[in-house]
């Protein structure tokens, strides 16, 4: 079986490329009730997507992600500033999160995260910081 391997020059073009597609993206959230595998599409986050009191429509725009860096793990990565999401902080519609989804500036699912226990936001000024980053490993 041939195994292809990215070069540290191409993990660095791959999180340069990134970096530059998820400008503007949005990070947004998903009920439990998913539980996605990579063949998992957007209409189906979508459907999935939370609806507690305060949750911003469409989730919150991650304006910016910092240059790639050479990752401990190897390889390079990029991260985004935390983004921190809220219930109402006067009532709640009860969530049980299960992780959140990143859709580019363009409308494309690029990735997602699915949290080892489900987090809730269930209570009036309840929040969840998600802080991210995206690997772009050399094998």
């Amino acid at each position: 079986m041939n195994e292809q391997l990215l070069s540290l020059s191409g993990a660095l073009l791959a999180a340069t490329g990134a970096q530059t597609e998820l400008a503007a993206s949005h990070v947004r959230l998903f009920k439990s009730t998913l539980v996605p595998t990579p063949a998992t599409v957007l209409a189906d986050f979508v459907t999935a997507e939370a609806d507690f009191d305060g949750y911003p429509v469409g989730g919150i725009v991650a304006t910016t992600f910092a240059d790639p860096i050479l990752d401990p793990a190897g390889g390079y990565s990029i991260g985004s500033p935390a983004i921190q999401f809220e219930t109402d902080p006067a009532e709640a519609t009860p969530n049980l999160i299960g992780g959140w989804f990143q859709v580019t500036s363009g409308g494309d699912l690029y990735g997602y995260t699915l949290f080892g226990d489900p987090q809730p936001m269930q209570v009036p000024g309840q929040g969840l910081p998600i802080n991210f980053r995206w690997a772009f490993p050399t094998g």
